[in-house]
């Protein structure tokens, strides 16, 4: 009996440790198995983590791409529209000058020396502006001037702004001339 009460104890003693041992070996082929799900999901997400990358990465360099054909153009446009509008105010300034020699020639009363001088200024800033339109020409010609985009439009800005301040000479010229005459009228009507 002794016998049977000390083996009752050892086994209670040691039933801890085969429940721990029996669970440990019946544990491992399921800890493998997970391990290996784990691992093969794992390498899935990679693999998958690397065909969004690559996607990323071409998507990207397609856009970049989009945006820099999109400066292109959206300069082009400007530089189209820039160009268009030198070229009517240049149209302008010639219209604007025959328009008022036109009309210097059949103001009556006013002095031939007058008209004559009113004329040759008039003629000068047309000389002078005759000269713009060949520098477009050989400004939007790649062949002529070795220049980027914006020395280009630089100088279309500058033309521009020279041909706004000949037609205000113009416009100056035409009213002055319109004053003179207008005074040397009322001059003589009170005489």
């Amino acid at each position: 009996m002794q016998r049977f009460l000390l083996n009752l104890v050892l086994c209670i003693a040691f039933l801890p440790g085969l429940v721990y041992a029996q669970g440990g070996v019946v544990s491992a082929p399921v800890l493998e198995s997970l391990e290996t799900a784990n691992k093969a999901t794992l390498i899935k997400q990679l693999t998958e983590a690397v065909k969004q990358t690559t996607v990323l990465t071409d998507t990207y360099k397609k856009l970049k791409q989009s945006v820099e054909i999109y400066y292109q153009v959206s300069d082009a446009l400007q530089t189209v529209e820039l160009v268009t509008s030198v070229i009517n105010r240049q149209i302008d300034l010639v219209n604007m000058c025959s328009q008022a020699l036109k009309d210097i020639k059949q103001v009556k009363g006013a002095s031939q020396e007058s008209i004559t001088r009113v004329q040759r200024n008039i003629t000068k800033v047309i000389d002078s502006y005759k000269q713009n339109l060949d520098l477009i020409k050989k400004t939007l010609s790649s062949d002529n001037f070795k220049m980027d985009d914006k020395g280009r439009i630089d100088l279309l800005m500058s033309i521009d702004e020279k041909t706004e301040t000949a037609m205000h000479k113009v416009n100056s010229y035409y009213s002055a001339f319109a004053a003179v005459t207008t005074a040397k009228k009322t001059v003589k009507a009170i005489q």
